[in-house]
């Protein structure tokens, strides 16, 4: 749910962006096997404080985490246990599981006899797992009266939903109870799909597919069938409920929040065009105007974008979307008519100063005007030197320094990288050169505690991988990769996840993604606008579900967050192994496993 490259999320915001993201995702992957030598060694570079709290948490009892992963002897022991602890719950409710998934559902009652009493925190899900067994064993009516027990208890949980959509074949209140309490939950989502097969122009059921059906195929007809009818209807802001929905011929009326909720759709379905005419109809505050030009210009219409980008300045000043509007403006307008803009958001948008500085170099080097580049250049170094932009200048400057050998100022601005800069992505790669250049000045010793600094500092990154090669580690390079075959461990331990209920948090710790993925969603309202917690809990959610690019890139693209509050929060984030693990998934390891070994090679290092 990304949006478009300034910071928070709503989905790739380009075709072409989407291509690059697959690529980085399917380099990540082919690195795998360096990284399985790589991060054993890594591990023994971190700090002894760092180590001893890995040792501490390695070293909790594991019978309550990782159970997911036992084989089914394993977990019959902890299950078959006198006393009822947390861990025979769990193990008996995951054995209750892989039962009904093997078709033994008379075993999967047998472990699930009781449990409700011992595990109150997943009663329903045990309720529902019954109902679901007996359903299979053939047993409909001992299933019924499972799920109108589950009914009884008035539980909010999801798996209510499933006993009314469950019952509702039989009594339709009870799906539309369903649509009423729970509109997000996924096969609510699917019971108003089916409902518009035969009430297509049902304003509340399209509407509900717009706003919790975003990954589903059946969104883009609800999309060009809602503005289809919409946009024949008279020009008001009467809400949709107020429409009659079976009326011969009717047309649909939205109001302006149902607009911004399909402007919304359209970005997830990367449908810039239908995006900004549906923004255009929203509420027109600054993010909904900024988002209609964006629209326009992401569709190439930048001349269309570029008037109401300067609205969105007039209107809105000092807002978030106002100094965005002015970076557009300043980005699509050519020769020196662009330093003005520049200059404004210099001014007046200090989070943006450091950015719009070094563009403005930029421009004035492409008019001729060197000497007043190089003091806007310096104006930057001087005032915002710890700034993305200032470590994005320094590796410009250190790599045309190289290219003419003149090594030891490249040193210099690496060094500055590494000092000023060292949370910014420039910083391995800038020490991996600093380590290069010095070897092309026969300084081997200095070169080696420089690739020995980045192992140390960078462990995760590409460049630690091709320093540990060049220090002679057994990671393989580009030619010796493929012949590696490291043990390549899976994380098994899940952490608490950072946002979500504690019954999600049960769930996903015991491996129940489905159940989990399903639950999320009827918990993540924020999405147009959520915390760093909530968008790396959506990228754990749709990389337990199998839906891994997307949850790769609401992991990644973490790091595009401006805001100082959520920068914070990113770097915290990244002082834990989950975030790790998220982002270096290894979806496809019992396949790279079996894969035979290729001849081929990637001429390059």
């Amino acid at each position: 749910m990304p949006q478009p490259p300034e910071s928070k999320p709503s989905k790739f915001n380009s075709p072409k962006l989407n291509f690059i993201l697959v690529a980085s995702a399917i380099a990540a992957m082919t690195l795998g096997a360096g990284a399985g030598v790589l991060l054993p060694l890594a591990s023994s570079l971190r700090s002894p404080q760092a180590e001893g709290d890995r040792q501490a948490r390695s070293s909790q009892p594991q019978d309550s985490q990782g159970l997911q992963q036992l084989n089914t002897m394993q977990l019959e022991l902890i299950a078959n246990r006198p006393n009822a602890d947390l861990a025979r719950n769990r193990a008996r409710y995951i054995l209750a599981r892989r039962a009904r998934s093997e078709q033994q559902p008379q075993k999967a009652l047998d472990w699930l006899q009781g449990l409700e009493n011992d595990y109150d925190l997943l009663a329903p899900q045990i309720l529902q797992l019954r109902a679901e067994t007996l359903t299979q064993m053939g047993n409909e009516n001992q299933a019924k009266q499972v799920w109108q027990t589950l009914l009884d208890r008035k539980d909010p949980s999801p798996a209510m939903a499933e006993a009314l959509l469950a019952l509702a074949p039989d009594n339709p209140s009870y799906g539309d109870q369903a649509i009423a309490q729970f509109p997000s939950y996924p096969k609510t989502v699917e019971l108003a799909i089916e409902r518009l097969k035969t009430d297509p122009n049902n304003p509340d059921l399209l509407m509900l597919v717009v706003r919790h059906g975003l990954h589903t195929e059946a969104l883009s007809n609800v999309l060009a069938r809602l503005v289809g009818e919409a946009n024949n209807a008279p020009a008001n802001n009467t809400p949709a409920n107020n429409t009659p929905a079976n009326s011969p011929n009717s047309t649909i009326q939205l109001s302006p929040e149902d607009w911004a909720d399909v402007g919304f759709a359209h970005w997830e379905k990367l449908d810039y065009g239908g995006g900004a005419k549906a923004y255009a109809k929203a509420t027109p505050n600054a993010k909904h105007r900024y988002r209609t030009a964006r629209s326009l210009q992401l569709s190439e219409q930048t001349s269309q974008a570029k008037p109401i980008y300067a609205q969105v300045v007039q209107d809105f000043p000092g807002s978030e979307e106002a100094g965005l509007s002015l970076k557009r403006l300043a980005e699509a307008t050519e020769g020196r008519k662009a330093l003005a803009y520049w200059d404004q958001l210099i001014q007046s948008y200090p989070d943006l100063a450091p950015e719009a500085m070094l563009q403005k170099s930029r421009r004035l080097d492409k008019l001729g005007s060197q000497d007043s580049a190089s003091q806007m250049r310096q104006l930057l170094l001087k005032n915002y030197g710890e700034s993305d932009a200032a470590a994005e200048l320094r590796w410009e400057l250190a790599e045309k320094y190289a290219q003419v050998n003149r090594y030891q100022e490249a040193i210099q601005l690496t060094q500055d990288i590494q000092k000023f800069n060292p949370g910014n992505d420039n910083a391995p790669r800038a020490i991996f050169w600093k380590a290069r250049w010095k070897q092309k000045l026969d300084q081997e010793r200095p070169a080696a505690e420089a690739f020995e600094a980045l192992l140390k500092d960078y462990p995760d990154s590409y460049y630690a991988w091709r320093a540990a090669a060049i220090l002679g580690m057994p990671v393989g390079d580009f030619f010796s990769v493929k012949d590696l075959l490291p043990e390549m461990k899976p994380h098994q331990q899940r952490g608490k996840l950072p946002a979500g209920s504690e019954l999600l948090n049960e769930l996903y710790g015991i491996g129940e993604d489905q159940a989990a993925w399903a639950l999320w969603q009827t918990e993540f309202v924020n999405r147009q606008d959520p915390s760093v917690a909530e968008q790396f809990t959506d990228g754990l959610m749709r990389l337990g579900v199998g839906d891994h690019l997307d949850g790769i890139y609401m992991v990644n693209s973490l790091k595009l967050r401006q805001q100082p509050e959520d920068k914070a929060a990113y770097a915290a984030l990244r002082q834990q192994p989950e975030y790790w693990y998220a982002l270096y998934p290894l979806p496809f390891l019992m396949t790279s496993k079996q894969r035979p070994k290729s001849s081929s090679s990637i001429p390059c290092w």
